[in-house]
Formats: C-alpha cells, sequence, structure tokens
C-alpha cells in the first residue's frame, strides 16, 4: 500500500506540475482543480448519512477555515511548480506531515504520535538531502 501511495503522489505531482506550466495562467488550473474536486465532494457529504449533518463532533467553522487553508495550500504549492523545480516543492510540501506529527505528540498529546516520528525524520532528511545537495 505503501509504494501505491508513493507512485500516486508521484503522479499527481507531475501532472500538476505540467498542467500548471503548460498554461498562460496558473490560476486558470487551480480554479478548475478545486471545482472538479470540490462539488463532488460536497454533493458526496450532502447525500451521505454522516456527511455534513454530524453535528456533535463538528463544528462547521472549523471545517470553513480547514477548506479555506487547504485551497490556499494547494494553490501555493501548484504557484510555485512553475517557478521551483518539482522536487524541492512536493519535498517541501511533505513537510506539512512532520507538523502534523509535532501538533499531534505536543498540543493533542496523542498516543499514537510516537509512531510518525521516525518517518518524520525521513521526510526532514530528504528535504535536507535536496536543499543542501548531499550526494
Amino acid at each position: 500500500f505503501a509504494s501505491i501511495t508513493g507512485i500516486f503522489v508521484a503522479l499527481y505531482t507531475v501532472f500538476d506540475a505540467f498542467s500548471v506550466r503548460s498554461i498562460e495562467n496558473p490560476f486558470t488550473f487551480i480554479y478548475w482543480m478545486l471545482l472538479l474536486n470540490g462539488i463532488p465532494m460536497l454533493i458526496y457529504s450532502l447525500f451521505t448519512k454522516n456527511g455534513l449533518r454530524k453535528k456533535d463532533s463538528y463544528n462547521i467553522k472549523h471545517g470553513i477555515l480547514a477548506g479555506v487553508l487547504a485551497i490556499l495550500g494547494y494553490g501555493l504549492v501548484v504557484w510555485s511548480m512553475q517557478f521551483i523545480e518539482i522536487a524541492y516543492v512536493s519535498s517541501i510540501r511533505e513537510v506539512s506531515i512532520v507538523l502534523a506529527t509535532i501538533i499531534s505528540l505536543y498540543i493533542l498529546k496523542e498516543k499514537d504520535a510516537f509512531k510518525r516520528i521516525i518517518p518524520s525524520m525521513i521526510i526532514v532528511s530528504g528535504v535536507a538531502i535536496l536543499y543542501f545537495q548531499i550526494t
């Protein structure tokens, strides 16, 4: 499953980079990707049993904030692929996993956060290798 996930991450990263570099206005690509992904997810969430109607553990303000931040994050990553090599952008994109590990460990006090420390260290090592051109 990890290999398949890695292949799909590589494929959508190359697709995003190729697409945003091949059009005149990168915001057109970002807009259409968000529209074509967002509308089906909204429709799915409206018609599923626990979609938007789940009110006990879901705060709509937090959901909107998370959605806006996800759009901004995706847009920034894809936009930066025009100017920076794909390897740099994709490796720094994965730093979010490290940040999530730190937040889950220290702020949320999750018990399973320790399982993500070694993968996070591998990600940091990869970013350092790219940044410092270690061969």
